[in-house]
């Protein structure tokens, strides 16, 4: 008589062992906004607003700069560009979130510069109807020096100019790199994946 084998162990032995591991999905709809780049670019537009700020603060005509507008507009931009400049060289979930809000707090004081800027462009232009008074008390100037004084008005609203196109460009690139930031947050999740491992037969 025949020895009875087991055959329900030798079906455990060449059945394959599945194992499971975890793995998360990469930022890739973070980093089609184009992060670095974008990041140096906003570098670059606050380092100008702050700097054009320090002798807009010193001129004698009143301007933007007497709220220190170019200043904290200036400084929020270049926090914003180099972190999304260190997004893109070691991103991560924490930093691509500290990005996100830091860019949601510059779009609103970007919205808020813009006015500022326009309303102050919009009295340089029209310096000329109360200006001969500021000269007598500031500049001593007689009624031949006013072709110059409406003269500087029209350069430092030329400069208004200047800020209220650093604060387009920049809110339009906020807004940009803030939906990728969003798109890409959402995409990190965990995924299964199942290896399948073939037990050798005995």
């Amino acid at each position: 008589m025949e020895p009875v084998t087991d055959d329900s162990s030798r079906i455990e032995d060449i059945e394959p062992q599945a194992t499971v591991t975890g793995t998360s999905k990469p930022l890739y709809r973070f980093f089609r906004g184009e992060p670095g780049s974008i990041g140096i670019v906003m570098l670059s537009l606050g380092t100008s607003q702050f700097l054009i700020g320090i002798p807009m603060k010193i001129d004698l005509l009143e301007n933007s700069s007497q709220s220190y507008t170019q200043f904290w507009l200036g400084i929020l931009f270049i926090a914003t560009g180099i972190l999304y400049i260190l997004s893109a060289k070691s991103p991560s979930k924490k930093l691509v979130t500290a990005s996100m809000a830091v860019s949601i707090v510059s779009i609103i004081a970007t919205v808020l510069s813009f006015f500022e800027y326009l309303m102050s462009m919009w009295k340089m232009l029209r310096i000329d109807i109360y200006y001969p008074d500021y000269d007598i008390i500031y500049y001593n100037l007689t009624n031949e020096g006013d072709p110059w004084s409406a003269y500087h008005a029209e350069q430092l609203a030329a400069v208004e100019g200047v800020l209220l196109f650093y604060c387009f460009v920049g809110a339009v690139l906020l807004i940009v790199i803030t939906a990728f930031a969003r798109a890409g947050l959402r995409s990190v999740k965990t995924q299964a994946v199942v290896i399948m491992h073939n037990r050798p037969q005995q």
